[in-house]
């Protein structure tokens, strides 16, 4: 019996599951197919199903257009919660991290390029003369000194900084519009902007208000018009004509190549998937004209940017290879829906979202491939992040059109069959199945039980008369805004960071607690004569001010020259300035990446400050105090707590015939970095190397090698010269030296930064000399040197002309045409 009834049970069991097996599986063809028919037009949402839905609502158009309204109220309302406009039109000198330094910067650009209408100078206020924006990005600074014309200059700058941030959101909604996106895919890319503005899981990398804060506004700019590029450069190749559109293009690309050249080199990987689109000749023609177009306009930079990049510092990045930094916690949730929409876009085979697609998979691998140099890989993570949250905006607007054409609103199921409620779903899906092994018991019938039944039963009617219809309504047309509710609530709740960074940097230096001490370092100073001023690092004590770059800003708030700045890689000296610092600092910090710091050495600094003409020491530490104070040559000045003022003694000269003979070098690899070796030894100083460029007036000059470089052997005139009583007089101004010498045909050391804009007068040279000033040698007594056009300058400027020249004939030429259509008809 117990056999028995062992394989009855047990085939009972196998019955029963075969039997839920089967429905199951006919449940689910029923339950799924709908999801993917839906997922087959879900970036088409207009389907039969979903309009003749949309069509009952007779003011639609009104209710999506409050929805966008309230949606970008939202998304702003987050960006102005991170930077409230009392803060921007505060009228504080704006401070934090590099976003302070570049302060300076825009001075610079107002007072004396803006006047002359020119983007690019030399300046003498940073690291002993640099070419000012030569290598850093104008665009943004010409928008601030626009706009101080407006505003306060402080309210300028703030706004600029700003700007890229504002425009981002817009820009990712554009993006979609004009990629023909359908509704709610632009209005989740907005969103997805928001997120990612406030993302914290990287700070300097550019983009979102971190990376903005941290200095990065003009890399913000350009990030939000790669958007716009795209899109208006999608359309202009479907129509094809050379136009309005066109000379758009061209004008916007070459305000990318003005605001940042990582952007650009983007938009070079991006570009050719648009070959999936058109592939036909009509297509890469216009891409090409208008890259080459947009490459003219912005020639006048772009041309002595490449020909001169040989004359700025490499940085030797050490790149990042850590899948936690491509995808961080907070990029989980987007990463889910990203996900997804990959998943319907497949199924869709939808063209447009190839762009999304190439450039995930191009950037995701050459964030693991790339070989570093001057680019650093961290740099393709905005784009990562951005593009991520494309595909998952493409993937929630998906479940929204399934949740728009398959909801039941109305009692029909789906796929066309009715069900009066849910229960009955249920149960035509169980039909037939035993759950009971045992035979069923007769049901009680009590009057209460069936009064229960029957008020479930008329509550799930009314719901599903009254409640569902009007969730279903309310959810079609404030879906959006919801989402954007909840992303904006949960960035909120996640603690974000960058409402404390805009707060720190946009209060200004002035509202500071050590405002009055800052202010009166710097007024102290600006009542000295001339002199480049050299500082002791130490960044406990400078960030207090408000940066820890807040000395970078000596030039801006007094007259006399800072030899630390911003744009290192902007100057061929700033490698051996922080060669100076770190031998003076007991805290020093080295800013160039991948060079090796000398060790602390006072006798090497205060040699290496000489020679480099610098007249004035800043220090702060009880050790590098009583080595000057011990040393003869160096006068003490003032005390301004925490910092003592010296000057070192002498005339500090920027003109000097030199000390011995000079050797000349032609440099295996790169003259900079084989350089460092030389300014290593202190006591190179006094014997010069010269860079052999082939000139003939360097062919006297004995040659040396790379290996004794690090200590060159004495090479004196073979005539006696006077170095004391040569050099009669100088005058140095911020583009133009003179001076009046005995020592005719002497080599001669000017002690200021070197690039080939450099010109002479009554001398040959000037030369590359170690470790990156000017050498010359008069021929005359009178000698002028002037920061002029090199062959560079002069090639970029004709191709911006002849760039103008094709957007002034495609804009005459359409004109034209537009008339005589007009006269047609």
């Amino acid at each position: 019996m117990k056999q028995e009834k062992r394989k009855f049970l047990k085939n009972k069991f196998f019955d029963f599951f075969k039997t839920i097996k089967e429905k199951i599986i006919s449940f689910n063809l029923i339950a799924i197919k709908p999801f993917l028919e839906a997922a087959d037009y879900s970036s088409e949402p207009f389907s039969r199903t979903s309009l003749e839905r949309l069509k009952v609502f007779k003011k639609r158009k009104l209710y999506f257009s409050i929805s966008l309204i309230i949606l970008f109220l939202l998304i702003y309302g987050m960006l102005f919660f991170c930077f409230p406009p009392h803060l921007l039109f505060r009228n504080t000198t704006t401070n934090g991290g590099d976003m302070g330094a570049h302060n300076y910067i825009a001075k610079y650009f107002i007072e004396e390029l803006f006047p002359d209408l020119r983007m690019t100078g030399w300046d003498t206020g940073w690291f002993a003369g640099m070419p000012m924006l030569t290598f850093y990005f104008p665009l943004p600074y010409l928008l601030i000194a626009i706009l101080s014309k407006v505003f306060a200059y402080n309210i300028a700058f703030k706004l600029v900084t700003v700007l890229g941030s504002l425009m981002l959101p817009a820009a990712l909604y554009l993006f979609a519009k004009l990629f023909r996106f359908k509704y709610p895919f632009p209005e989740f890319a907005a969103i997805g902007a928001m997120a990612f503005l406030y993302m914290k899981s990287f700070k300097i990398y550019g983009a979102n208000f971190l990376g903005t804060f941290a200095g990065e506004f003009s890399y913000s700019i350009s990030f939000a018009l790669v958007f716009i590029f795209i899109a208006t450069l999608y359309r202009g190749i479907e129509r094809g004509r050379f136009d309005w559109l066109f000379a758009l293009n061209s004008f916007i690309l070459a305000s990318i190549v003005l605001t940042h050249l990582i952007t650009l080199i983007a938009l070079l990987i991006i570009a050719p998937c648009f070959f999936v689109f058109n592939r036909r000749w009509k297509c890469a023609r216009y891409i090409i004209a208008v890259f080459a177009t947009g490459f003219f306009l912005s020639a006048f930079w772009s041309v002595p940017f490449v020909l001169h990049i040989n004359y700025t510092p490499q940085m030797l990045w050490t790149n990042i290879k850590d899948l936690k930094e491509m995808f961080p916690l907070e990029l989980l949730p987007a990463l889910v829906l990203a996900v997804l929409g990959i998943f319907f876009s497949t199924i869709k085979r939808d063209k447009k979202t190839t762009v999304i697609m190439w450039t995930l998979i191009l950037f995701m691998s050459l964030f693991f491939t790339w070989d570093g140099g001057r680019l650093y890989n961290a740099r393709f993570l905005p784009i990562i992040f951005t593009f991520i949250y494309l595909a998952a905006a493409y993937g929630i607007s998906s479940l929204y059109w399934i949740f728009v054409s398959k909801y039941p609103a109305s009692g029909s199921g789906r796929c066309g069959h009715y069900y009066k409620n849910t229960a009955q779903i249920i149960e035509s899906g169980t039909a037939g199945i035993n759950f009971s092994l045992k035979a069923p018991k007769e049901k009680n019938k009590f009057a209460g039980k069936k009064a229960i039944k029957l008020f479930f039963a008329d509550f799930k009617k009314w719901a599903r008369s009254r409640l569902r219809p009007r969730f279903y309504n309310f959810m079609v047309f404030a879906f959006v805004p919801i989402i954007a509710f909840l992303a904006g609530a949960a960035i909120l709740a996640g603690n974000p960071l960058g409402p404390a960074w805009a707060r720190h940097n946009f209060t200004g230096f002035e509202e500071k607690e050590e405002w009055q001490t800052y202010n009166s370092l710097m007024t102290y100073l600006d009542s000295l004569p001339y002199g480049r001023v050299m500082f002791e690092f130490d960044k406990e004590i400078i960030q207090k001010y408000g940066t820890p770059r807040s000395f970078e800003l000596i030039p801006f708030w007094t007259s006399q020259a800072g030899m630390e700045g911003l744009l290192v890689e902007s100057s061929i000296t700033a490698p051996f300035h922080y060669i100076n610092q770190a031998e003076l600092s007991v805290k020093p910090r080295g800013t160039v990446a991948g060079w090796k710091t000398a060790s602390r050495n006072y006798y090497a600094a205060i040699k290496h400050l000489k020679f480099m003409n610098i007249t004035y020491i800043m220090a702060s530490s009880p050790e590098v105090i009583e080595e000057l104070d011990s040393d003869s040559s160096v006068v003490f000045l003032n005390k301004i707590e925490p910092y003592y003022f010296y000057e070192i003694a002498g005339e500090n000269n920027y003109v000097e015939v030199m000390a011995n003979m000079p050797y000349r070098y032609s440099p295996e690899e790169n003259w900079i970095l084989e350089m460092r070796d030389w300014y290593l030894n202190p006591d190179n100083t006094d014997n010069p190397v010269v860079r052999d460029d082939g000139s003939a007036g360097l062919s006297g000059f004995k040659l040396i090698d790379k290996k004794d470089l690090g200590a060159v052997p004495d090479n004196p005139f073979n005539n006696e010269v006077s170095r004391d009583d040569s050099i009669l007089y100088e005058h140095v101004e911020r583009e133009k030296i003179t001076f009046t010498t005995t020592a005719v045909g002497v080599p001669h050391l000017v002690k200021m930064s070197y690039f080939p804009n450099w010109q002479a007068k009554g001398a040959d040279g000037p030369y590359l000399v170690s470790p990156s000033f000017m050498m010359v040698i008069p021929t005359d007594n009178q000698v002028t040197l002037y920061y002029g056009m090199a062959f560079a300058n002069k090639l970029g400027a004709a191709l911006t002309s002849f760039g103008w020249a094709i957007i002034a004939a495609v804009v005459i030429i359409n004109i034209i045409n537009s008339f005589k259509n007009r006269k047609r008809q």
